[in-house]
């Protein structure tokens, strides 16, 4: 026999004895039932306990959901409070890196680094630091200054002004070029090396920054070979076990 079947059966018993005792209480208080029969009562019975159990999950459903929505909220400010802080210090950052590079690159000949100036190296190591240990954050507030500058690069190439299209053409394959590795590196999540690959990409994108930036030069097109070759190394990682999967399923 099945166990389940009998409990139920046996609660069906209980209720109807209930029912039974219950409605036979009017008569010996000789009150007048205001049941027609005991089947009437009985079904009485049933829609108040349906009614009772629907208030109920009700109840917990809307407790549940709102311990989720207070969950969802707590998550969303500190989120918030994570990516403000993130960019906060990648700001901060810029300081003492536009202000090392003033010192140890751009104050000397082309080509060659001052190596004498202690606190421009000092101020440098800093900003490394700084980068990479919120590069996961930043990465993202770049990557859509990226594609928004993409997107105006393509409508200052159609218009031809104020800059010419091989300018503006120049604009927006560097975008494309740091847009690609970056949303690609974001989707699966910054590794180490990614972080490393993402602070020297911002070092390549300022060494020449007092001359514009995402101008073609020989250390953009350093950073941007960062970039993917990170992307490359953790992606011929993944294969393996994509495949595997893959195998599995």
């Amino acid at each position: 026999a099945n166990p389940v079947k009998g409990l139920r059966w046996a609660d069906a018993c209980i209720r109807s004895i209930e029912n039974r005792e219950r409605f036979n209480s009017f008569a010996i208080v000789g009150e007048k039932s205001p049941y027609r029969s005991l089947r009437g009562f009985e079904r009485y019975r049933l829609i108040s306990t349906i009614t009772r159990d629907a208030q109920s999950l009700a109840i917990l459903e809307y407790s549940a959901g709102e311990r989720l929505m207070g969950r969802s909220v707590k998550e969303q400010v500190k989120s918030g409070l994570r990516l403000g802080g993130g960019l906060a210090v990648f700001f901060l950052a810029m300081a003492p890196l536009v202000d090392g590079l003033r010192r140890v690159v751009w104050a000397g000949p082309p080509h060659r680094l001052l190596w004498a100036q202690p606190i421009g190296w000092v101020e440098l190591i800093v900003a490394a630091a700084l980068l990479f240990y919120t590069a996961r954050i930043w990465m993202k507030w770049i990557a859509g200054c990226v594609l928004i500058g993409s997107i105006k690069g393509n409508v200052v190439f159609i218009a031809g002004a104020p800059i010419s299209r091989l300018e503006s053409a120049e604009l927006v394959i560097a975008c494309l070029a740091t847009l690609v590795p970056m949303v690609a590196i974001g989707v699966r999540g910054p590794t180490l090396l990614d972080q490393v690959a993402l602070t020297f990409y911002v070092f390549c994108l300022a060494w020449r920054a007092d001359q514009g930036l995402f101008m073609p030069s020989p250390s953009l097109a350093i950073g941007l070979a960062a970039l993917f070759v990170s992307w490359g190394i953790s992606y011929w990682k993944c294969l393996p076990l994509a495949e595997s999967r893959a195998r599995k399923s």
